[in-house]
């Protein structure tokens, strides 16, 4: 195998690694949950979602999952006073 490609692979690996122990401290989490923990409804959250507004999301085999790291930091962002309602990221 050529440098390239094990470096390559060495880089996928360390990354695949780093999104495992992401997923044991901050676990994807279905919409439902995630509507629950923000207090509204899961068609909140998803017209939130079509908007390009509210917390960000991602696709794990079609589904739409979030991470309570990105949920709180979210609330956080609409504790700000200077906060005008459901805000994109920035």
């Amino acid at each position: 195998m050529s440098k390239d490609i094990v470096e390559q692979a060495m880089k996928f690996s360390l990354s695949v690694a780093a999104q495992a122990q992401t997923d044991k401290v901050d676990p994807p989490i279905p919409q439902r949950k995630a509507a629950e923990h923000l207090g509204i409804s899961v068609s909140t959250l998803l017209r939130w979602r079509a908007r390009g507004q509210g917390p960000k999301g991602f696709k794990i085999g079609g589904r739409v999952k979030y991470r309570l790291s990105e949920l709180n930091a979210f609330i956080s962002r609409c504790e700000d006073p200077s906060c005008t309602g459901v805000t994109s990221d920035e």
